[in-house]
C-alpha cells in the first residue's frame, strides 16, 4: 500500500514537470524551424478531437510567410493503447501570404539518396478538407491574390485522391488538378491531370515497382491564350510578346514515353545516371510557341535506348524555326525585322555512350542578319552533364547595322571558327582561327574601313554568378580614316585584352601611316552601376630630324610652322568616374629648331602640363626657353613661364597669368613684369621693359654705311593689342649715362645749301651726346615713329658748344625687317616667304592707291 501511494505521488509530481519539459522542447523545435509569433485560441479538446477557433504564425525561413487558419478541427481514433490514428482535418478558412525571398536559396552540393519506399505514411489523415484558401503571392504588383480549395482522401492507406481547384477574379474558368495515387506491396502508381479548359492539358502517368523500375507517360498540350488569361498573365508580367500571340494559332504538343531504372543516389550537376532506359519524346509546334529566348515552330524527336549503361540506339532529329530570338537592342539596330533562324538537328548512332553522344547542328538565316553556322558536338549525360564542341564555324553578314544614332556599320562580315566546352557551372570558348570582322564604319565625324582580328580569344566562366573571363590579342585597322581634325590615312592598333566582366585591361600600340605612334594602356571597371575608365598613353618620342608626323597627322597643324630638328615627348591620362571625367597631359619639347611664318627659332625647350575636368581647363608652363629668335633682328635666349585657366564652355576666354618673360636683345634685356590677362577682354595691354640695349649691336645687326653709334638705351614701350593688331602710344626710350656717340655721314645731305641743315649734318659727323630721349609710337599699319631729342656736342663744330637736336624718324617696320631678312638669306623657305610678303604688301598698297 505504501509503495502504491509513493508511486501515485511521484506520478502526480512528475506529470507537471514532464509537461513543462515537453512544452519547452516544442518551443525550441518551433524556433529552430523558423516559426515565430505562434498564436491560437483553443475552443475544445477531448480524447478524440481538437478544435481551434484560430491559429496563426509567421515563418522566417526558408521562405518568409504568414499563415492564418480559422475553425481548425482535428479528429483521431485510438485503434490500440497509446496508438493514435488521424481521421480527419478540416480547416474552414486558410490565408497564406508569401513574401519575395531576399536572395535565392543555394541548393546543396552534396549527393542525396533516393527513398527505397515510396509509399505514403500510414499516419496521414483519411480526410483533409480546405474549402476556402486565400493565397497572397509575390508578384510585380507586390501582392496578387489567388483563391483555391483542396481535399485529400484515402481508402485503407492504399488509394489516395487529391483534388485542387484554383481561381482568380480575372479568370473566367478555374485551374483544376486531380492526382490519384495507388500503392500496393510491390508497386506504386500515380496518375495526375492538370487542366485549364481549352488552354492547358497536362497528363502524367507514373508507375514504380520495388525493383526501382519506372514507367513514365507524359502528354502536354497548350492552345492559344484567351483574352482574360492574357490580362491575368500581364499582371504577373508573364505575358509573351504581342508578335508571338498573333503567330500562336495552333496547339503545342509534347509527348514522352519512358521505361527506366530509378537510380539510388543523385548528385547536383552530376548529369543523368541512367543504366537502363527506353525513352521516346516528340515535340510538335505547328505555330510559333514562346520560349524565354524566342519563339519556336517545327518538330523535333528523340529516341534513346540504354542497356547497362551502354547506348543501343540514339537518334535526335529536328527541323525548327525560331523567331524573335534577338535581344531588343540588337533587333533595333537592324533596318528591318530579323528573318527566322532555321535549326536542323540530324544525329543518330548505335555505338555511343552516355558520356559521349554525337550531335550535329546547322543554323541559317537570311538578310538582314544573314547567318550560317555548323557545329559538331558531343553531349555527355553521365557522370555529369557536359557539352563539348570541338569545332564550330560561324559566318555572319549584315548589310546595315545601326547600334546607335551616331554609330553605323555597313557591309559587315564576321567569320570565325571556335571550340566550346560547357558544363552546368562553367564554360569555355576558344577560337581556332582568328575571328575577323570587316565593315564600313561611320561614327559621329569618323568614317573608315574597319578591319578587326581577334586571335587567341578565350572566353570562360567558372561557377555561377562569377565574372566572365576574357583574353585575346586584338588587331584593329582603320583604313583611310576620315575625321575633321585628321589627315586622311591608315591607322592600326595592336593590343592585348585581358580581365573579366568586372575589370578589363587593354595594352597595345596605336600608329598611323605618317609614323605617329603611342603606347596605350586602358583599364575599365564595371563593378558598380557607374563604370570607371582609366586611360594612359605614352607618345613614342618624335625625332624631328627624321620628319614631323604631327604635321602629317593633324589638319589644323599651322601651315606656317615647320620643325627641322629637335625632340618631342608627350604622355597623358584620362580618368572617367561617376563624378566627372579628368584629363591630364604632360609634354616636353627639347631643342626644337624651325621656322614660324618669317621667324626663325632655335633651341626651343619647354615643359607643359595640362589638366581638365568636367568644368575647367588648367595649363601650366613652368619653363620655356628659346635659345635664339631671328625676325630680321636677333634676340634670345628668351625665358618665359605662365599659367592659364579657363572654363570648358569658353576655353579661349580664360585668365593668363604671366610669371616670367625676359629675353636678351641687343646685348641688353627686354622684360615684362608679372601680370594677368583676361583674354575675354577686347583689349590687352602690356609694358615692355627695355634695359641696356646696345646701339653698336643694333647697327651690327642692321648695318648701315651712313650711321655709326655707341651707347646704351633703356625705356618702356606700352603695347596695346586690339582688333588683331599691335599699337604703341607714348613709348619712352632714353640713353643710359654717361651718354654715347653718334656719327651720321651723308655726302648729299652735307652739300646742302641750307645753313641750318648743313650745321646739323656737321654736328652729326662726330656727335657726343649726353642725353638721348625718344618718344615711340607704332600704328596698326606698321608705321614706326621716333621723336628723338639729342643733347651733346661735336668737338670740331663751334669749339664743342652744346647742341640740342630734335629729329623725327618714320619707318615701315615690317618692311624694314623684311628687307633685313631678305638680305640675310638665312633659309630658302624664309626667303620665299619674305618675297611673298613683300609682293602682297606692294599689291595691297597699289590697290589702296598709295605710292610704292
Amino acid at each position: 500500500m505504501r509503495r502504491l501511494l509513493k508511486s501515485v505521488l511521484l506520478l502526480l509530481l512528475g506529470l507537471p514537470l514532464l509537461a513543462v519539459l515537453a512544452f519547452a522542447y516544442l518551443q525550441w523545435q518551433l524556433d529552430k524551424a523558423g516559426v515565430r509569433d505562434l498564436s491560437f485560441q483553443l475552443q475544445k479538446v477531448s480524447l478524440h478531437q481538437l478544435h481551434l477557433s484560430e491559429l496563426s504564425f509567421r515563418l522566417d525561413a526558408p521562405q518568409a510567410a504568414t499563415l492564418q487558419l480559422k475553425d481548425v478541427q482535428l479528429s483521431w481514433s485510438w485503434p490500440a493503447f497509446f496508438r493514435v490514428q488521424a481521421e480527419s482535418v478540416y480547416i474552414a478558412e486558410a490565408r497564406l501570404q508569401l513574401f519575395a525571398p531576399a536572395s535565392p536559396a543555394t541548393p546543396p552540393e552534396h549527393p542525396f539518396s533516393l527513398n527505397t519506399d515510396w509509399r505514403l505514411p500510414a499516419w496521414l489523415p483519411k480526410q483533409i478538407t480546405l474549402p476556402d484558401i486565400q493565397l497572397l503571392l509575390p508578384c510585380p504588383a507586390l501582392q496578387c491574390e489567388v483563391s483555391a480549395a483542396a481535399s485529400l482522401s484515402n481508402t485503407d492507406n492504399e488509394q489516395y485522391l487529391l483534388q485542387v481547384q484554383a481561381s482568380s477574379p480575372e479568370l473566367a474558368q478555374a485551374l483544376r488538378l486531380d492526382v490519384q495515387y495507388q500503392q500496393q506491396d510491390n508497386q506504386q502508381a500515380l496518375q495526375a491531370t492538370l487542366l485549364y479548359p481549352e488552354v492547358l492539358a497536362l497528363s502524367l502517368k507514373q508507375q514504380l515497382d520495388s525493383a526501382r523500375q519506372a514507367n513514365t507517360e507524359l502528354a502536354l498540350a497548350i492552345s492559344p491564350l484567351p483574352t482574360e488569361l492574357q490580362h491575368w498573365l500581364a499582371s504577373w508580367q508573364l505575358l509573351p510578346p504581342a508578335e508571338w500571340l498573333a503567330e500562336f494559332t495552333q496547339p503545342l504538343q509534347f509527348f514522352v514515353n519512358a521505361n527506366w531504372q530509378l537510380p539510388q543516389q543523385l548528385q547536383r550537376n552530376s548529369g543523368i545516371p541512367l543504366q537502363d532506359a527506353q525513352v521516346n519524346a516528340l515535340l510538335r509546334a505547328p505555330s510559333a510557341f514562346a520560349l524565354p529566348f524566342g519563339t519556336v515552330q517545327g518538330e523535333a524527336g528523340l529516341a534513346l535506348a540504354i542497356t547497362q549503361g551502354e547506348i543501343e540506339n540514339w537518334q535526335l532529329t529536328g527541323d525548327l524555326q525560331m523567331s524573335h530570338y534577338l535581344p531588343p537592342a540588337l533587333q533595333a539596330a537592324l533596318p528591318e525585322a530579323a528573318a527566322p533562324l532555321y535549326i536542323r538537328l540530324n544525329t543518330s548512332g548505335d555505338s555511343a555512350s552516355l558520356a559521349s553522344l554525337p550531335l550535329q547542328l546547322t543554323l541559317s538565316s537570311a538578310a538582314p542578319l544573314a547567318l550560317d553556322a555548323q557545329l559538331t558536338a558531343e553531349l555527355s549525360l553521365s557522370p555529369e552533364l557536359k557539352l563539348s564542341v570541338p569545332e564550330a564555324e560561324l559566318a555572319v553578314a549584315l548589310a546595315q547595322f545601326t547600334p546607335s544614332a551616331e554609330l553605323k556599320l555597313a557591309g559587315t562580315a564576321l567569320k570565325g571558327r571556335f571550340s566550346l566546352l560547357w558544363q552546368t557551372d562553367n564554360w569555355q570558348l576558344r577560337n581556332l582561327t582568328p575571328l575577323s570582322l570587316h565593315s564600313q564604319l561611320d561614327y559621329a565625324d569618323i568614317q573608315s574601313q574597319l578591319e578587326l582580328s581577334a586571335s587567341e580569344l578565350n572566353l570562360s566562366q567558372h561557377g555561377n554568378n562569377t565574372p566572365l573571363n576574357l583574353n585575346s590579342q586584338l588587331s584593329v585597322k582603320l583604313g583611310q580614316l576620315v575625321h575633321p581634325l585628321l589627315q586622311r590615312q591608315d591607322w592600326q592598333w595592336e593590343s592585348t585584352l585581358s580581365g573579366n566582366s568586372n575589370n578589363l585591361a587593354l595594352n597595345g600600340k596605336l600608329e598611323n601611316s605618317a609614323g605617329l605612334s603611342a603606347q596605350l594602356q586602358a583599364q575599365a571597371a564595371f563593378i558598380s552601376d557607374a563604370p570607371q575608365l582609366q586611360l594612359h598613353w605614352q607618345l613614342t618620342d618624335i625625332f624631328l630630324l627624321a620628319g614631323n608626323p604631327l604635321a602629317a597627322t593633324l589638319k589644323d597643324w599651322p601651315e606656317l610652322l615647320s620643325l627641322q630638328r629637335g625632340r618631342i615627348l608627350a604622355s597623358g591620362e584620362l580618368a572617367v568616374t561617376a563624378q566627372r571625367p579628368r584629363l591630364q597631359l604632360q609634354a616636353e619639347l627639347r631643342e626644337l629648331a624651325g621656322l614660324y611664318d618669317r621667324t626663325l627659332f632655335n633651341g626651343l625647350t619647354a615643359r607643359l602640363t595640362a589638366q581638365s575636368d568636367a568644368d575647367s581647363l588648367q595649363l601650366h608652363l613652368p619653363q620655356l626657353r628659346i635659345a635664339q629668335l631671328n625676325h630680321g633682328i636677333e634676340l634670345g635666349p628668351l625665358l618665359a613661364a605662365a599659367d592659364y585657366q579657363a572654363s570648358l564652355t569658353a576655353p579661349g576666354a580664360g585668365t593668363l597669368s604671366l610669371q616670367q618673360f625676359e629675353t636678351d636683345f641687343l646685348l641688353g634685356k627686354v622684360q615684362i613684369r608679372p601680370q594677368q590677362f583676361q583674354l575675354a577682354a577686347d583689349e590687352q595691354q602690356v609694358v615692355l621693359q627695355l634695359n641696356q640695349l646696345d646701339l653698336t649691336e643694333l647697327l651690327r645687326q642692321h648695318p648701315s654705311t651712313e650711321v655709326k653709334a655707341r651707347g646704351k638705351i633703356s625705356g618702356e614701350i606700352p603695347l596695346r593689342w586690339q582688333q588683331q593688331q599691335f599699337e604703341v602710344a607714348a613709348g619712352v626710350l632714353a640713353a643710359e649715362q654717361p651718354g654715347g656717340w653718334l656719327q651720321y655721314k651723308n655726302p648729299a645731305a652735307a652739300a646742302s645749301n641750307n645753313p641750318g641743315m648743313k650745321l646739323v649734318f656737321e654736328a652729326l659727323d662726330d656727335f657726343h651726346f649726353s642725353e638721348l630721349q625718344s618718344e615711340v609710337s607704332y600704328s596698326g599699319s606698321g608705321r614706326l615713329q621716333l621723336a628723338l631729342k639729342l643733347q651733346g656736342y661735336n668737338p670740331a663744330v663751334q669749339q664743342g658748344r652744346a647742341i640740342n637736336l630734335n629729329i623725327t624718324l618714320e619707318e615701315d617696320l615690317p618692311a624694314m625687317l623684311a628687307s633685313l631678312q631678305l638680305a640675310s638669306k638665312l633659309n630658302d623657305t624664309l626667303t620665299k616667304r619674305v618675297q611673298q610678303y613683300i609682293q602682297q604688301q606692294q599689291a595691297a598698297r597699289k590697290a589702296a592707291g598709295d605710292k610704292p
